[in-house]
């Protein structure tokens, strides 16, 4: 298998390593690119970037929005490795749930993932005042009534 990455985007060479090394121990094919229209909502949650897998190609995405850089790629990279090489158990979200829950569900689930993955960026530079500006950003939006609760929660145990 070979990485395929979108020719707009510049990708470092530690993070074609690592998407090698998770196309080689999980049998899936990793493309790094940019988002197709029906993702565009992704954004509104996942701000810059996002990772999906695709079970029934056999592939893993790695979508980016925006300008990518180091922490971007590595971090996105991660979460595939956790979840195709790792295995890794994860939430899924019950079909049957409306949207809005859906989405709730897949937050609880990369918050969690975050418990592991930033640990390892936080030796890079700047990668400390990046994930405090981030989550001080979503504390910013939430609005003030007790069915977010738990999201507050989460997020200040974060930066905790």
């Amino acid at each position: 298998m070979t990485v395929r990455i979108d020719s707009s985007l510049r990708v470092s060479e530690e993070a074609r390593t690592l998407a090698k090394d998770i196309e080689e121990h999980s049998g899936y094919l990793v493309r790094i690119r940019r988002p197709i229209p029906s993702e565009a909502g992704f954004f509104d949650i996942w701000n810059r970037s996002f990772a999906k897998v695709d079970p029934n190609a056999r592939a893993a995405h790695v979508v980016v929005s925006g300008e990518l850089d180091h922490r971007i790629e590595a971090h996105e990279l991660r979460h595939l490795e956790r979840h195709l090489v790792g295995r890794v158990w994860q939430f899924a979200p019950a079909e049957a749930l409306p949207d809005r829950q859906r989405l709730q569900v897949a937050a609880l689930e990369n918050d969690l993932e975050h418990l592991t993955i930033v640990p390892f960026e936080l030796v890079l530079p700047g990668a400390g005042e990046f994930w405090e500006a981030l989550y001080s950003e979503v504390l910013k939006r939430v609005p003030s009534s007790d069915d977010v609760t738990s999201d507050l929660s989460r997020h200040l145990l974060f930066l905790r």
